[in-house]
């Protein structure tokens, strides 16, 4: 889905493929508080009716902290787990 807008790609083929993605390349240059919002923004869009695996596009920098991305992992369960219950 990089540089696609995901709500029109989930309405237009959502019901008859899944998608994968959501993060773009730049999510890990991101500041938490960021990468938070951008998460719940793929995940409100991407889960409702399912067929969608959140995923990035570039994959995970060596450079970053992996403190950094035990967080991001941490919120990524909690925000799933929020929008398969809730969104």
């Amino acid at each position: 889905t990089e540089g696609m807008d995901l709500a029109t790609i989930k309405e237009k083929y959502g019901r008859r493929v899944t998608l994968v993605g959501g993060m773009d390349k730049f999510i890990f240059e991101q500041d938490m508080d960021e990468i938070e919002r951008r998460l719940q923004r793929a995940l409100k869009i991407g889960v409702p009716s399912g067929r969608f695996i959140l995923m990035d596009t570039g994959g995970i920098p060596e450079t970053f902290p992996k403190q950094k991305f035990d967080q991001y992992l941490a919120m990524s369960r909690r925000l799933r787990t929020l929008a398969a219950t809730r969104w």
